[in-house]
């Protein structure tokens, strides 16, 4: 009787009949790989002269492609869990314009992409204290010699170079 009063109260009555894993399922994002995009990412895991990073990034976009759960591959690459869904995500982000550039453009400029995909992001950070000008002068006193700038040293230091 009361299911007929108060629908919105159905969930009282209702038991689960699914465990919680059933029911919140973890969303898997699909990693898109072409057969030229994997050989190239098998190519990048196997070099000696490659960053950590990058390495690790190209080993979590082929093990995703596995159909790897984040957890997983965290413990494979030595990874947390959502540092994995992050590198996952960003490469389904970029997955249509690498595709782009499979079609149009050769072997070598999908390669620099999708290391350049792998990379980390530019960060902003502080603005600069000098400007180029302010630079390029710096390094033009440097190179004088101190005697010609009036100085009564040998060498420039850090010190000299502010008076100066």
């Amino acid at each position: 009787m009361a299911k007929k009063l108060f629908p919105c109260l159905m969930f009282v009555f209702q038991r689960p009949t699914q465990t919680k894993e059933e029911r919140c399922p973890v969303k898997l994002l699909k990693s898109f790989l072409t057969e030229t995009m994997y050989n190239i990412l098998n190519k990048l895991c196997n070099r000696r002269m490659l960053e950590k990073s990058i390495l690790i990034r190209a080993r979590i976009v082929l093990l995703a492609h596995q159909k790897l759960q984040n957890i997983q591959i965290g413990e494979i690459v030595d990874v947390g869990r959502h540092g994995v869904g992050r590198w996952r995500k960003r490469w389904q982000d970029s997955a249509n314009a690498l595709l782009a550039i499979e079609i149009n453009e050769p072997r070598a400029v999908l390669e620099r992409a999708i290391v350049d995909v792998l990379r980390d992001a530019h960060r902003s950070g502080s603005p600069g204290k000098f400007s180029a000008e302010q630079i390029v002068q710096i390094v033009a006193t440097a190179c004088e010699d101190p005697r010609s700038c009036g100085r009564p040293v040998e060498t420039w230091t850090g010190r000299e170079l502010a008076v100066c």
